[in-house]
């Protein structure tokens, strides 16, 4: 989003956002936006019990963006975070030898139709355009973890 002439970043963000409320209010739009979140996200201090959690606030720019949205999606790369354990899931135990990280998670932040506040880890093939369901952390198993490393996804992939 280019920056309004005489408007700052925040004051852009929050046009942009009255324009796509606009498009989905009138026109019954889906508009879809992207966000980064802010750096403090990454502060170990926001880590509890292996998670963060993300609220409005750690969007970057502007929290309108996220009051005004019907359905708000984290998507987060622990492994990146130099993660442990996040979500029960041996963090270190993901990347394959030549160091391609496999696990990624996504959260449902806010959801005005329906359940929010849960986050599910998934297996990421980056190179292939391809996501897999995971097993939850707490069911994971060391063979789970080796499948991964040497590239055997066919169990995760259906």
């Amino acid at each position: 989003v280019k920056s309004e002439k005489g408007m700052g970043d925040k004051q852009t963000l929050d046009k942009y956002n009255e324009y796509m409320a606009y498009l989905r209010d009138v026109f019954e739009w889906s508009p879809i936006t992207i966000q980064q979140l802010n750096r403090d996200v990454e502060s170990s201090a926001r880590w509890n019990d292996g998670n963060i959690n993300m609220t409005n606030q750690d969007f970057k720019g502007t929290g309108n963006i996220y009051e005004s949205s019907d359905l708000v999606i984290g998507l987060m790369n622990p492994y990146k975070l130099k993660a442990d354990a996040y979500l029960d899931y041996d963090v270190p135990m993901m990347p394959s030898p030549t160091g391609e990280n496999r696990l990624r998670s996504y959260k449902i932040i806010k959801n005005s139709d329906g359940i929010d506040d849960i986050e599910v880890g998934f297996l990421f093939l980056g190179e292939m355009g391809l996501i897999a369901d995971l097993p939850k952390g707490l069911d994971m198993k060391q063979s789970d973890y080796v499948n991964i490393q040497k590239g055997n996804f066919e169990k995760y992939i259906k």
